[in-house]
């Protein structure tokens, strides 16, 4: 929602544009979640992955052309001779490779450097399962270090050491210090927790007047966040209403779809005279809840369906035995 916020262009207090550090936060769960899950017994990495992330994506990143070109994108013509340069753009997009522009869908920019992370780690998991995390920190630090060596002339190791990339590897060392430290954490520590949460959020609304405490502090805030947040269930505070847990399953359909909703929603806004998202806070707020809402629509609609099917498929292609084994638990 904070990636969301930041696409209305609207600015707080102090003409601060911001994502409240969002895909950041994003990044370090990213290191969190794959290191949580291999360790815990996780089969078909790369697989589920690729079936969680590919398929909606490439939905959206259609839909986007589909919605700028109108029909005329279902007729041959228009890819035989109509848009060469979108057409290499869009197989580029459609393949996760990077180049010098954005993706066709412009937020699936931080998914070309998830699908790095899978592809790393999934090669890690074949070396050895236990230690995939640590060698996929090492691997990751290592393409930092060599394009900084090399002067950063190389595009590719540039791409991939990008300053958003470290984040991932905290959320690798995030994942050890509370996989170590969670399961001592006193009851007490959920108030000071969510406190920090909201202390660090709430600091975005009065920018001006502690611009240097937030500036200084910024690139550690969403590994703080995500500890935080880690640590507060830890203690017992954990998210069980209903309406959250929705929009965070929806999340990822939220993600994909906003812009190219917010560029189908501003026609109809300058033709009935409103003011922009930028301008003016009950419009912004209209664009982040109609966003919010046609994205958990996707999610029901779309994605839920789609990954079960793809999720059944993957399940047929396990052995007579292993399906056994797995039914008797």
């Amino acid at each position: 929602m904070g990636v969301v916020f930041y696409h209305t262009d609207y600015r707080l207090a102090g003409n601060l544009h911001t994502d409240f550090e969002g895909v950041a936060i994003f990044f370090v769960i990213s290191g969190f979640i794959m290191s949580y899950i291999t360790q815990n017994g996780e089969e078909d990495f790369l697989f589920k992955r690729l079936i969680r992330i590919v398929p909606l994506y490439w939905i959206a990143t259609f839909l986007m052309i589909l919605t700028n070109h109108r029909l005329r994108i279902v007729w041959p013509s228009f890819w035989l001779t109509g848009e060469p340069a979108l057409i290499v753009d869009t197989i580029r997009s459609f393949l996760f490779i990077p180049w010098e522009k954005f993706p066709v869908l412009g937020i699936g920019w931080t998914l070309n450097f998830e699908i790095y992370f899978y592809a790393v780690f999934a090669v890690m998991l074949t070396l050895s399962r236990r230690w995939a995390p640590v060698l996929t920190a090492i691997a990751v630090i290592s393409v930092i270090a060599l394009d900084r060596a090399t002067g950063e002339r190389v595009f590719l190791l540039h791409f991939y050491a990008h300053s958003y990339v470290t984040y991932f590897v905290y959320g690798i060392v995030l994942y050890y210090v509370w996989s170590i430290l969670g399961r001592f954490t006193p009851r007490a520590a959920a108030i000071g927790c969510s406190s920090l949460i909201a202390v660090w959020f709430g600091l975005h609304f009065v920018y001006p007047l502690c611009p240097a405490f937030v500036d200084q502090w910024i690139w550690i805030a969403p590994i703080a966040v995500v500890a935080a947040a880690l640590f507060a269930e830890s203690a017992g505070l954990a998210i069980t209403w209903q309406p959250a847990l929705l929009l965070g399953a929806a999340s990822y359909s939220i993600y994909l779809l906003h812009t190219t909703w917010f560029e189908q929603i501003r026609p109809y806004l300058r033709d009935l005279a409103l003011p922009t998202a930028k301008d003016s806070p009950s419009v912004m707020l209209f664009s982040i809840a109609s966003a919010a809402l046609v994205g958990i629509a996707a999610h029901l609609w779309i994605e839920k369906p789609l990954l079960a099917k793809l999720r059944n498929k993957l399940k047929a292609r396990t052995p007579a035995v292993e399906v056994i084994r797995m039914t008797s638990h």
